[in-house]
């Protein structure tokens, strides 16, 4: 139940190292049933409490990210101020969850944990190539970080692992979609420079 099988696709048609495929991660198909019930259990508890960012819409809505950032932009550019606007991108976002972390945040929402801890430990994962009628398969390996690729559930992990981000944005805004995020702090010509000493701090940490 807890073992993935990682196929490799190639991302364009001249492959020369490991980081021109793409790993796409297959569940087991019985783990998949309990994570769709789960995830929909999961998302009303979220929702029905307001507990998820007003600024994070990965996994939801596209245009509403747009509209968002527009309706933050455009006042600042019919008043002549100057937007400074920053796209920062988590690497490999759910490979690099913390999962004491996320649990210690699980806790913070009154969510009970104990199934969520059992559900991401002890999880381990293989590679299988196929081509010309020939399967090869490694070993398992167990994975001491992130969150399982390919799962439903995974999406709302990574959700709250990151939702409080805004709460530590200071005289910014932060737009978050999934694993990407804009960063945008509006200031007018007198004071540009501090404005750019603050987003290059913000960063730096």
């Amino acid at each position: 139940m807890k073992f993935a099988k990682i196929v490799p696709i190639p991302k364009n048609n001249n492959v020369v190292s490991p980081n021109d495929f793409r790993p796409v991660s297959i569940q087991p198909v019985y783990l998949q049933i309990f994570e769709k019930c789960f995830h929909s259990q999961l998302s009303f508890y979220l929702e029905s409490n307001n507990m998820l960012s007003d600024y994070q819409f990965g996994f939801q809505s596209t245009s509403h990210a747009i509209i968002a950032l527009c309706d933050k932009i455009y006042p600042a550019i019919e008043r002549n101020d100057f937007v400074i606007l920053v796209s920062l991108d988590f690497k490999k976002a759910f490979d690099k969850v913390l999962r004491n972390i996320l649990i210690h945040k699980l806790s913070w929402y009154n969510i009970d944990y104990r199934l969520i801890d059992a559900f991401l430990s002890d999880r381990g994962q293989f590679v299988q190539c196929e081509g010309n009628g020939i399967i090869v398969k490694s070993s398992t390996k167990y994975t001491q970080l992130g969150v399982p690729q390919g799962s439903c559930i995974s999406c709302l992990f990574f959700s709250l692992m990151i939702n409080d981000l805004a709460s530590n944005v200071v005289n910014s805004s932060i737009f978050k979609f999934a694993d990407d995020a804009k960063l945008v702090s509006v200031c007018n010509l007198s004071n540009i420079s501090a404005c750019m000493k603050l987003i290059l701090m913000m960063m730096t940490h």
